[in-house]
């Protein structure tokens, strides 16, 4: 993603943007306090197999995982509303670009179908790509962060548990890469058949 696509993203809606940036990061943290929380409540339960029960303490993390992840439920249905929004915000301006930048080209270019395959790629992808990709990294990168988190958590508890919780999320991964450079694929050489179906309908 280009320094470009991120100023024009901030350009778009600074409150916006920083609030989304707000919810994930709180939304990378929940997951390693819930994975906190887990591994107090069974190290008392163990501790408590050989001693005396704390029910007290059991009930008070318990009571901290619910609420987190009832903030959790709150903090994505947050995310969801504000990237819905700012994506309308954006898919406005960019469309409000691209038709300032086509109004001042010759005539003649509209007679080119290149000119209309390229003019159509732009439509479809500028509206949604920039953004939905800075979201994807962003979030990957939060991703990651709650990821190694939860392994320094859970590795003090059991280290194969942690290693086997890596190698699970590798396949998917490489499913999730694989899937993401076929659709654009797809998408990108769609674009004439797309087109000229859509001019037919129109």
């Amino acid at each position: 993603i280009s320094k470009e696509v991120i100023r024009l993203i901030w350009r778009t809606s600074k409150r916006y943007t920083i609030y989304v940036v707000i919810l994930l990061i709180l939304g990378s943290i929940i997951p390693i306090l819930e994975a906190y929380f887990i591994k107090k409540i069974i190290d008392i339960l163990t501790v408590s197999l050989q001693s005396k029960i704390e029910f007290s303490a059991v009930f008070l993390y318990i009571i901290l995982f619910i609420l987190v992840t009832l903030f959790e439920r709150i903090i994505s249905s947050q995310r969801n509303a504000t990237q819905i929004i700012l994506g309308n915000i954006f898919h406005k301006e960019i469309n409000q670009k691209i038709v300032d930048k086509t109004t001042k080209l010759a005539f003649w270019r509209f007679e080119d179908p290149k000119f209309h395959d390229k003019l159509d790629r732009t439509r479809n992808q500028a509206t949604w790509k920039p953004l939905n990709t800075f979201f994807y990294l962003f979030e990957s990168l939060m991703n990651l962060f709650t990821l190694v988190s939860i392994f320094v958590v859970f590795f003090t508890f059991s280290p194969a548990i942690s290693i086997l919780m890596i190698l699970f999320t590798i396949p998917s991964l490489i499913v999730q890469l694989k899937y993401g450079e076929k659709w654009f694929n797809l998408l990108y050489d769609e674009t004439p058949e797309s087109r000229k179906l859509n001019y037919y309908q129109y």
